[in-house]
This record gives structure tokens, sequence and C-alpha cells, in this order.
């Protein structure tokens, strides 16, 4: 989904440090340090900034205090309420388009998806476009609900980053059972099963929970700096394989620019 012959520098900054993120090089809690970080790649550390903040919209960084950035620490608690949100908002927004959306947008959601024959979780492309897919149907489903509200709530409750968790901690059977449990939900809303709708996008939503805790658990907080290096891709997880990828659109259907600022 990436060549990173192809990338700009803020692109390659962005997408090698969040793999590097989720794979779990830089550990939770550990400074990034913006000087370093530019001597690795050979650009301005203003370039960093930029990139930083916008990781830090997309929930991979914090800013512990005044003009430094940390991997983001998520604590059990903090995963469990964030996935319980996103259920649930996203649950609701099923139900709503089960009972408001006109069938042609409906057809449209299905159409989203590629071919589940098709689909190779041991091939890095296959999964990034699986994710990308994953992303938009959730996005066109708020949409098609027709809940103002949710549109809201949604595109400040729940950062990309809760995506490509829930993938890094997947096993290739889960991703598997997961691909046909949203044709399923894709069905209940063309048969306007507006229950089962929202129960099947609730129980998609929140299966990887205790896989991301588990994941979470064994990358230890630190209170150091990272050791800021290129990564080595592709990088195999079990039987799932993952690259650089790209970078995918959030709730509001934007992908956020490099250099805004972010209060998430």
């Amino acid at each position: 989904m990436s060549s990173v012959s192809q990338l700009s520098v803020s692109d390659t900054v962005f997408l090698e440090t969040r793999f590097q993120i989720l794979s779990g090089v830089y550990c939770p809690g550990s400074n990034l340090d913006r000087e370093e970080v530019a001597s690795v790649y050979d650009c301005s550390p203003r370039l960093v900034l930029d990139v930083f903040n916008a990781l830090k919209a997309e929930g991979y960084v914090d800013i512990p205090k005044r003009g430094s950035y940390a991997v983001r620490s998520w604590d059990s608690n903090e995963l469990e309420d964030s996935f319980d949100l996103w259920s649930s908002i996203i649950g609701v927004a099923a139900a709503r388009a089960a009972e408001r959306a006109d069938q042609d947008d409906l057809l449209a959601l299905k159409a989203n998806f590629s071919p589940l024959e098709n689909v190779n979780f041991g091939d890095p492309h296959h999964v990034e476009r699986a994710l990308l897919e994953y992303v938009q149907f959730t996005i066109d489903l708020v949409c098609v609900s027709r809940a103002a509200p949710l549109m809201l709530i949604s595109k400040a409750a729940l950062p990309n980053v809760l995506f490509r968790r829930a993938f890094w901690s997947s096993s290739i059977d889960e991703l598997l059972s997961d691909r046909k449990a949203l044709d399923d939900v894709v069905q209940f809303l063309l048969d306007r099963s507006a229950t089962f709708a929202k129960d099947g996008l609730r129980h998609l939503i929140m299966r990887p929970l205790a896989d991301v805790r588990s994941d979470m658990a064994l990358q230890a907080d630190a209170d150091c700096d990272a050791v800021i290096a290129r990564p080595s891709l592709p990088l195999k997880r079990g039987k799932v394989m993952f690259d650089l990828g790209c970078r995918e659109p959030g709730l509001n259907g934007e992908i956020v620019p490099y250099g805004v600022l972010s209060n998430v």
C-alpha cells in the first residue's frame, strides 16, 4: 500500500514512527527526541514536530510536558472505555442506518469490501486493504445513519489508533472471522434488522479488546528516550504480515494534515 521510495519525507517519518510504535520497538511512555528523529531522517526538527502533532491527533503519542513528545500509554481501563465507547457509537450507527438509510446507500456499503475469497492476511497489502475498507465502512456507516449527534461524537472519541491496534493484536484466524462477521453485519443492514446489525457490530468491535490488552501489557512502560531507528519491513506477527501501510482518514473522512495541533 506504500512504497518508501515514493513517499514524502513527512509521510516516511509518520509511517515509520507509527510502525515502530505499533510493533513495540518504541515502548509506551518512551520519549521521542525530535532532534534525533530529524538526524535519522535528515530533515528539519520543524517537520518532525508537524508529524508528531499528526501522530498525537491519531492517538499514537502524547505531550507529557510542554515541548516534549512520548509514545502514548494506554492502561487497561482506558482501553476498555475506548473500545466500549467505540462499539456503542458504531453499534447505534448501525441500528440507525438499518432504519433510516436509503437502500442504495446500504448497497454502497456492501460494495466497499473486496470479495472474502480474495483476502489473504498473509499478504501485507491485503491486510492494509482490509483495514482501510473497515475504516471507510465505519465512516460511511455513520454518515448514512442520519444521526447527526453520532457524527459529532465519533469524530472526537475514536482515534485512528484503535483500528490499527485491533488488527495488530489479532491472529490470522481472528481477522478472517472478523471479516466474515462484517459481511453478516452488512446483510443485517440490507435486511433492515437493526438489532442484529447493532449487536453484530458491537461484538465485532469488542472482540479484539482482550488481545489488545494482552499485547499492550507486554509493552512495558518506559521512562526513557526511545532509540530512533528505521524499521525492518515487512514484519510478521503470527501469520499476519504488516508493512508500513498508508495514512487513513479519521471518522470525519479527512486525513489529519501535518502541523495541525490536536486536543486528542
